[in-house]
């Protein structure tokens, strides 16, 4: 802040009276200015800092999608094999033991929120543009649904493991038997593809965030982002 004095010598006049206040007034209204100008540009460089890292996190976390998708992938893959060595049809009596292909975990490493979170509990978001403020909104929340999900899957595939467990190695599998392999299997491999579809939706949105578009309904819009501190 800056120290505004009034003249020394005393006043004896209206004229000398209304100088004095004005004098006072111009410098309170510097110091104001000054004040609001230094806020401004700090302001400024607190919504460039935030912007650089939200984005060094949606570029880091689209990799991090192409890695967990190529996961799923290789898992739904492996659960197609499980499904075909069910259709193999019986072959010389006794039956071979039925090995099931092994099944891969589907390791998700989950895309990163860590700087959203900071950006979001630190209440600095009002220096940021409402419209890239919005889009992390909707990447945080399709983020969740995907985390949520993805909770869904280890849970199914916990079942289906039970279940491989339980009948591998067995020389023949009643057809209630088969049928409840192939449920636990479709239902395992239905949250992957939704895991998968959730992910790859985050990925895209972080996309459009870098591309300076404004995201409505899961796409982009002809709109533009503002740059942060504008």
């Amino acid at each position: 802040m800056l120290d505004v004095h009034a003249p020394h010598e005393s006043i004896h006049t209206l004229k000398g009276f209304v100088i004095h206040i004005a004098t006072i007034t111009i410098g309170l209204l510097i110091a104001i200015g000054l004040e609001q100008l230094v806020e401004y540009f700090h302001h400024r460089h607190q919504a460039a800092t935030i912007a650089g890292k939200l984005e060094s996190e949606s570029y880091e976390n689209i990799a991090t999608v192409r890695s967990d998708i190529k996961n799923c992938d290789q898992t739904l893959a492996a659960i197609k094999s499980i499904v075909d060595s069910l259709d193999q049809k019986p072959g010389a009596s006794p039956a071979a033991p039925w090995v099931p292909p092994v099944l891969p975990e589907a390791k998700i490493l989950k895309p990163s929120d860590a700087e959203w979170l900071i950006a979001r509990d630190s209440a600095l978001l009002q220096i940021l543009p409402s419209a890239l403020v919005a889009n992390y909104w909707k990447i945080e929340i399709t983020r969740e649904h995907a985390d949520s999900v993805y909770f869904d899957s280890r849970r199914s595939r916990l079942k289906l493991i039970a279940l491989l467990d339980v009948y591998a190695g067995q020389s023949a599998l009643k057809s209630t038997d088969v049928l409840a392999i192939r449920l636990a299997l479709s239902e395992y491999a239905h949250y992957l593809n939704e895991v998968k579809r959730l992910l790859q939706l985050v990925a895209e949105l972080n996309q459009i965030t870098l591309d300076n578009r404004v995201i409505v309904d899961g796409k982009a819009s002809d709109d533009v982002l503002v740059e942060p501190g504008r």
